[in-house]
C-alpha cells in the first residue's frame, strides 16, 4: 500500500474534466470517460487526490473566484456521488499579463510555478517527491517537476497538441497517457 503523504495532483480541464474554454457553468461539468474506478482505486490505496488548475478567467473578468469556487464545490458534489473523494482544490485566478487588478500578476501560484502544489504540501502533509501531476499541458507537467514530483502527459484537451511538441523540451514526461483513466490506472501498476 502507498504512504498516505503521496499524492496524485490533477489539473481540472482537459484532464479531470472536458476542455470547454473558460467555463463558469456547472452544467459543462463532464467527466473524463473511465475515471471513477480508477480514483477509487487510488484512493484505497491510500494516494490523496487534489486539484491543481489556473483559472486566468477570474483575471481577465470572465468569471469571479467565487464562480470557481462553486464550479468545483459542485464538481465534488458529483465525484462524491461516484464515491470519490478530493482532498483539496487549488486554484490560480491570476496571468501575468491579460486582465484587470489585483489579478494581474507574475504569481507563484501560476502553473508552471509550483506555488500550488507547495501550498497543498504544506496543508495537507504531500511528499512531493513520492507524487505524481498530471496534466494535458507543458505548464501542468513543469509544475509538478519544479515541486519535486513525477509528471505525466495525458492527450486529453490540449493534450495531443503538446505531445506532438515534444521535441523542443530538454526533459520528457515520466509517462504519456492516452487520457487520466490510463495514467491513474499506469500510476496505480507502477506504484504498487
Amino acid at each position: 500500500m502507498v504512504n498516505i503523504r503521496q499524492a496524485i495532483f490533477l489539473d481540472r480541464d482537459g484532464t479531470l474534466i472536458h476542455e470547454k474554454n473558460y467555463t463558469k457553468d456547472p452544467a459543462d461539468i463532464e467527466f473524463v470517460a473511465g475515471v471513477f474506478p480508477l480514483l477509487r482505486q487510488a484512493r484505497a490505496q491510500g494516494w490523496q487526490l487534489v486539484v491543481i488548475t489556473n483559472q486566468a478567467g477570474v483575471a481577465q473578468g470572465l468569471m469571479t473566484e467565487a464562480e470557481v469556487r462553486y464550479f468545483n464545490a459542485i464538481m465534488c458534489v458529483q465525484l462524491r456521488a461516484q464515491d470519490v473523494i478530493l482532498d483539496g482544490i487549488y486554484f490560480c485566478p491570476h496571468h501575468p499579463s491579460k486582465g484587470f487588478a489585483p489579478y494581474v500578476t507574475d504569481c507563484h501560484c501560476r502553473k508552471p510555478k509550483p506555488g500550488m502544489l507547495l501550498q497543498a504540501a504544506r496543508e495537507l502533509g504531500i511528499d512531493l517527491k513520492k507524487s505524481w501531476m498530471i496534466g494535458d499541458r507543458r505548464a501542468d507537467i513543469e509544475a509538478g517537476w519544479n515541486a519535486g514530483c513525477r509528471s505525466i502527459l495525458v492527450k486529453t484537451g490540449y493534450g495531443a497538441e503538446t505531445a506532438g511538441n515534444l521535441s523542443s523540451w530538454s526533459r520528457l514526461p515520466e509517462q504519456i497517457c492516452v487520457d487520466l483513466a490510463e495514467a491513474l490506472d499506469w500510476v496505480a501498476a507502477k506504484d504498487k
